[in-house]
């Protein structure tokens, strides 16, 4: 928790649900339309995306709202700093699965990464972490 307290952590947590509740309608509205579009639209035929994306999972970036993809426009595959790591079988199966899937099954048209500069996971990984 840091430097925060119990009883912080817990007023924090009780406000960010508050702020939620109130967005409750908003959110509500939204899942009904996406619903919607996967039952009758073209999303309700399958994916067929043209892009594959490799993105951070840092919080603060949003792959589909810094590119403004809709749903369906990319497949999408977020780890820390972005990594495709070097095919292994025993190891790292998830990125190699969505690359193998993207590629096979989707046949997607193309592939980029999307990240940031100076990111905390690569000197996280610059210094060792995690223990070999």
């Amino acid at each position: 928790m840091g430097s925060e307290s119990y009883q912080e952590a817990i007023e924090a947590l009780t406000k960010l649900l508050i702020e939620k509740e109130e967005l409750k309608t908003v959110a509500a509205a939204k899942v009904e339309q996406i619903t919607a579009e996967l039952k009758t639209g073209e999303l309700a035929k399958g994916q067929s995306p043209k892009y594959m994306v490799f993105a951070c999972s840092d919080s603060r970036v949003c792959p589909s709202h810094v590119l403004n993809f809709q749903p369906g426009d990319a497949f999408v595959v977020r780890n820390i700093a972005n990594m495709v790591p070097p095919f292994d079988k025993a190891k790292y199966g998830g990125v190699g699965a969505a690359i193998e899937y993207a590629v096979l099954h989707l046949k997607v048209n193309h592939s980029f990464y999307n990240g940031l500069n100076h990111k905390g996971s690569l000197k996280w990984v610059a210094l060792g972490y995690p223990p070999s």
